[in-house]
């Protein structure tokens, strides 16, 4: 692998730029894990429940974003942890660690997961140029993808915290080094409830999926006498804005979404993943 500062321009010619300080301020992040464990440890005893934990757990997520927050300081979350590859440049003692690396804004909740080998050469060799090996189905290497930092779009998750200068600089500087092709999104357009659903007070289900997904939810859990919850940092959240859904609400879903194969297997077994398209949504 050729580093920074072995290359004397980019992969197309354009000029290299130096991501020292983003580096430094990445690695400084704490990461959510450890946070959690600090605020827990004092709280748990030999006797605390499985439900005792996850209560303590909610409080204790809530109080750390809440710190972060007032502090408009970011924090990190390594996905997959466990999983470590060694670095490929020659000097470098320090693992690849996790396949993401999320950095969270606690203000805004905006999130940018960086692949673990970007994260790892931003904050051990100044660099946001990386490659992942590349695998066929059965598993063996065939070639690498080059792997370039989104410096706009960290930039954008950092907005409102407390950042220094020099990292936002060298951010700028990267991305009109390194500009990322941009999509354009269709705008979400709200659904109006159908005449059954006005009739039972039932919220349309894509706008509760795009009022979760707005949140940063990776995932949406749909359950009777539950609020509709979105999977966020990992966690199961509860979001109570449209209140606890009844049987009515969530077999109105069922019937919307499902086919009649699909609804015949739900029957049975009283659970079903799902997935399609939301314009605007996902």
């Amino acid at each position: 692998m050729t580093l920074l500062s072995e290359r004397e321009a980019g992969p197309d010619g354009e000029p290299v730029v130096s991501l020292a300080a983003t580096g430094r301020y990445l690695a400084g992040l704490p990461v959510l894990a450890e946070l959690l464990r600090e605020e827990l440890a004092p709280r748990l005893t030999r006797t605390t429940t499985d439900g005792e934990f996850r209560a303590l757990r909610r409080e204790a997520l809530s109080a750390v974003v809440s710190r972060h927050r007032d502090a408009r300081a970011a924090y990190k979350v390594l996905h997959f942890s466990e999983d470590q590859v060694p670095c490929k440049v020659a000097a470098c003692q320090e693992p690849i660690v996790g396949a993401y690396c999320e950095v969270v804004n606690p203000i805004t909740r905006a999130d940018l997961k960086l692949p673990a080998r970007v994260a790892h050469n931003l904050m051990h060799h100044g660099d946001g140029v990386a490659s992942e090996p590349l695998r066929n189905m059965g598993n063996s290497p065939y070639g690498e993808a080059p792997l370039v930092l989104d410096a706009a779009a960290l930039r954008k998750v950092l907005t409102q915290l407390a950042v220094p200068a020099e990292v936002l600089s060298e951010l700028e500087a990267w991305a009109r080094a390194h500009p990322q092709p941009r999509s354009e999104r269709v705008a979400f357009q709200p659904v109006a409830p159908s005449e059954r659903e006005a009739a039972l007070g039932i919220h349309p289900l894509h706008n509760v999926l795009a009022h979760l997904v707005e949140y940063g939810c990776a995932d949406i859990h749909i359950k009777a006498g539950h609020p509709p919850c979105g999977v966020l940092r990992g966690q199961v959240t509860p979001f109570g804005d449209f209140g606890v859904l009844t049987p009515e609400a969530t077999r109105h879903y069922v019937d919307t979404l499902m086919s009649e194969a699909q609804r015949r297997t739900f029957d049975q077994v009283r659970e079903m993943d799902l997935a399609f398209p939301v314009p605007g949504v996902g």
